[in-house]
């Protein structure tokens, strides 16, 4: 039950990446920006820094949907 709800959280997080995009790249270009509970809760132009981060403020990383915020098409690879 708890993975279903964690789940949607994840997907709800997504879509408010999606619903606001055009406003986090422009207040954020070219940045990572992390969404926790529909929430902005990280941002940095370095990936390794913003887990730094939210590692600090107590959020879990592997539950945060994280983006790029560009305008470019670009594909980024990572490897944690």
């Amino acid at each position: 039950m708890q993975v279903q709800q964690e789940l949607k959280r994840f997907r709800g997080d997504g879509e408010y990446y999606e619903a606001h995009q055009e406003e986090l790249v422009k207040n954020h270009p070219e940045q990572w920006v992390a969404i926790f509970n529909r929430q902005v809760v990280g941002v940095n132009s370095d990936y390794s820094r913003l887990l730094e981060i939210l590692e600090q403020k107590g959020v879990p990383s592997e539950h945060t949907f994280i983006e790029y915020a560009t305008t470019k098409d670009e594909i980024f690879i990572l490897s944690l």
